[in-house]
């Protein structure tokens, strides 16, 4: 055992002096918009973990009546608000799961989200905290109706070391004409710190790390909550049914599976100078990305380029939008005589599924570069086709099939999408950090050569080669102790593993474009993805800075 011991901790340092060895930073700083788009490294991103919404109640829960149970959507009005007596989770900030314990964290680190939250809301009502048995409630204080706007007021007070925020409400009148319990709309929870009456939508902590870190791009997947989104082959998503500005939450609500509105994407790509990477619905129609296009058009800063994609993940059977393409592909070479999908592979339904699949990635990027005047894939507009990275086979047989129906590959797609993770899959359910941090090493340095394999193939096309997800993965264990898993996380040589899975084994083997998995959420049994956990201190612990100091020296002297 002390061998072993001595082995793995001479393997981590290999890899921490490594790291000291790389290239040096530029001295322009990270918010010089020229560097954020000489650079190679972009970032995930999503609302809870983030905190994004200066107005904490754009991603309230599903509303509820006061016993728990679900207000069904005919009670809801046409943006989602609720039309009896209801009550809603603002937010939950506790660690995972500190509500059925023990909590996964060692630390049982929880963001500091105590204040005075500014709360308005149409209609009037009385408001009270919700149930919340541990500790000190929130206090609700000052509440005040005003009959000419029609318009409630009033403060919540969270104590420090509380991280739930339940708010019900009773007696409720959307107007001064309606009948008791007819629901409130229009609900705003304004965090501290800010006027009560700001216009500012994204928070500052999320604007602040994000300008930072001299990120390219900013991947909407999470965001936008791509992954199981359909409502099953063969409905469809239209532009009608997107998620608005307007809704009563950037949740799913009602019909609304989807995430967050298209406008607030595009409003953080303009304010961080920083290019939107969309990933559309699997389901979507024409009519949908022509109007995603349109408001891309009318509205991202036309400094900026667009990545998109069609859905994430489309060969994972962990998400309903492989079963949603695998039925569109089957039910088109069944119905239609001429369609192309099994050309040269008759009754391979697997083949069908990824050229399909392919073939949507092609429109939706001819859709794209037709709005916005375009007329050539790659200037403006970078479609990026991404399939599972254990086979390479298959992104060549897509590519094959496209340049052999369509022409070159290179007219219709930007480059070819692979995922970079290392992880701790092989170390046991109980390992200790120092195996677990052995275990990564060897992993990071197997995703080097996955690098060159899949450089050969994007050259044989003349693409550019992304990684659309990469970072982190010690998720595996979700049944088992995570307790030193998470620890490993926030351990110091992290940071260096990921800076070097980023330069090391990515950009200096020929790698175009790394997206890092993502941008900030709480560790638990369900992965520590974010490269920090809380992201109004983003230096908590070294993942951040390790992608901080990549991103930036990637924008001079390295390989685009």
């Amino acid at each position: 055992m002390a061998l072993r011991s001595t082995t793995i901790v001479a393997v981590v340092a290999l890899g921490v002096a490594a790291c000291a060895a790389g290239p040096r930073a530029t001295d322009r700083p990270a918010e010089d918009t020229s560097v954020r788009q000489a650079s190679r490294v972009g970032i995930g991103i999503d609302m809870g973990g983030t905190r994004l919404f200066v107005d904490a109640a754009k991603t309230l829960r599903a509303w509820e009546y006061h016993d728990g149970s679900r207000i069904p959507i005919e009670l809801l009005d046409e943006h989602g608000w609720p039309m009896v007596d209801p009550r809603t989770v603002v937010f939950d900030e506790r660690p995972i799961p500190a509500w059925a314990p023990p909590i996964d964290d060692p630390d049982e680190y929880m963001a500091d989200v105590s204040g005075t939250y500014a709360m308005r809301f149409t209609g009037q009502a009385e408001v009270r905290n919700g149930q919340d048995a541990a500790g000190p409630q929130a206090e609700i204080r000052n509440i005040s109706y005003d009959a000419t706007t029609n318009t409630t007021t009033g403060e919540i007070v969270l104590p420090p070391g509380r991280g739930l925020l339940i708010l019900e409400f009773s007696r409720t009148r959307r107007t001064p004409e309606s009948a008791e319990g007819s629901g409130i709309t229009d609900l705003r929870v304004i965090r501290p710190g800010y006027d009560p009456d700001t216009e500012q939508t994204i928070a500052t902590p999320v604007l602040t790390a994000l300008t930072r870190s001299a990120f390219h791009s900013i991947r909407f997947m999470d965001y936008s909550h791509t992954n199981n989104r359909d409502h099953g082959y063969p409905n469809v998503t239209e532009w009608s049914d997107r998620k608005l500005p307007s809704d009563t939450t950037q949740n799913a609500w009602g019909t609304k599976r989807g995430g967050g509105a298209w406008e607030y994407a595009i409003e953080i790509a303009n304010l961080t100078k920083t290019n939107p990477w969309f990933t559309l619905p699997v389901d979507a129609t024409d009519g949908y990305v022509r109007g995603l296009a349109e408001l891309v058009r009318d509205s991202l800063d036309p400094s900026l380029v667009v990545y998109v994609e069609h859905s994430n993940e489309v060969w994972n059977a962990l998400f309903s939008q492989k079963l949603w393409n695998a039925g569109a592909a089957v039910a088109e070479v069944r119905d239609d005589p001429d369609s192309d999908l099994d050309f040269g592979s008759p009754f391979d339904t697997s083949v069908w599924e990824v050229r399909r699949h392919m073939r949507r990635t092609v429109e939706i990027g001819t859709i794209f570069t037709d709005v916005l005047g375009e007329h050539r894939i790659g200037d403006r507009v970078r479609p990026v086709f991404s399939w599972w990275v254990t086979r390479g086979f298959e992104y060549i047989d897509a590519l094959e099939w496209l340049e052999a129906t369509r022409g070159p590959a290179s007219d219709s797609v930007w480059g070819i999408g692979i995922t970079a993770y290392f992880s701790s899959a092989a170390a046991g359910p109980s390992a200790d950090v120092e195996e677990i941090m052995s275990v990564m090493v060897r992993d990071m340095e197997t995703g080097g050569r996955r690098t060159e394999q899949y450089r050969d193939i994007a050259d044989r096309f003349g693409l550019r080669l992304a990684v659309y997800e990469g970072g982190t993965d010690t998720g595996q264990n979700a049944r088992g102790p995570v307790a030193n898993r998470i620890t490993a996380e926030r351990d110091p040589r992290m940071g260096t593993l990921l800076y070097r899975s980023v330069t090391e084994q990515f950009l200096q083997k020929g790698g175009d474009l790394y997206m890092v998995f993502a941008l900030a959420g709480r560790y638990s049994r369900y992965g520590s993805w974010g490269i920090t956990d809380d992201i109004a201190v983003p230096d908590r612990n070294a993942k951040y800075s390790a992608v901080e100091r990549a991103a930036i020296e990637s924008a001079t002297g390295l390989r685009r």
